[in-house]
């Protein structure tokens, strides 16, 4: 009985390790800020000089190239880190974010689809594509990626306030204060979801009054949704 006991227990932990530690993705990565990126990239060359397959620290250069803007290194090790780990999700979504960065949205698209196929509940990816189908005007696409985004997390603020934006930008005003309401009892103190949104909010309401709400006074709600993706 003892045995069959261990062995329950043995086979539990490894489906607990596997769990926490899916598609092989650090669970604890270094906050990079500009005091300590450059000391962090010392530290990862010098862990690659000694493993040159060290699929980790091909990532974590990547990541700090990638903040620094050094797209072309940062491109190099991240796709080194796919060579050796293939099935990681975590590194298709940061190539998808460094060809956004270059504005090749069309690798953007590929690389983040591959990171979504790998791992379907990757939100993140989805706000990214999100944001590369609106750089190439395809709308219809971007709402359906921020769709998939609030199937998984219906309380995604960002998916929330850039599917709001959508909508605003379409004129779908019903669409865009049935959004940033939710987004406003979600986030009731940030500053973006209580001046800027409710703006927008009190202006849709007022124009979807109006009879004439398609026209003129369309623009002008409009053009309270500026931000970039």
């Amino acid at each position: 009985m003892r045995i069959v006991n261990f062995y329950l227990l043995f086979l539990l932990s490894l489906f607990l390790f596997s769990a926490c530690t899916g598609n092989g993705e650090n669970i604890q990565q270094l906050l990079l800020t500009n005091d300590n990126v450059k000391s962090y990239i010392e530290e990862q060359k010098a862990v690659l000089e000694s493993e040159e397959e060290n699929v980790d620290a091909h990532y974590n250069l990547a990541r700090s190239y990638y903040f620094v803007k050094n797209y072309e290194s940062a491109e190099k090790h991240a796709r080194r880190a796919t060579r050796f780990d293939p099935f990681n999700a975590a590194y298709y979504e940061l190539l998808g974010s460094i060809a956004f960065a270059l504005e090749r949205y069309g690798d953007a698209i590929t690389e983040l689809a591959i990171a979504v196929r790998i791992s379907p509940e990757r939100v993140s990816a989805y706000l990214k594509l999100a944001a590369t189908y609106e750089k190439i005007d395809d709308d219809g696409r971007a709402i359906s990626s921020l769709e998939q985004a609030l199937q998984i997390d219906r309380l995604y603020v960002e998916a929330l306030y850039h599917l709001a934006r959508i909508y605003l930008r379409q004129r779908e005003f019903e669409g865009s204060i049935r959004t940033l309401d939710t987004l406003l009892k979600l986030e009731p103190k940030k500053q973006r979801s209580s001046a800027h949104e409710s703006s927008i909010i009190f202006a849709s309401r007022q124009l979807l009054l109006r009879p004439d709400s398609r026209g003129r006074n369309a623009k002008s709600v409009s053009g309270l949704c500026t931000d970039s993706a």
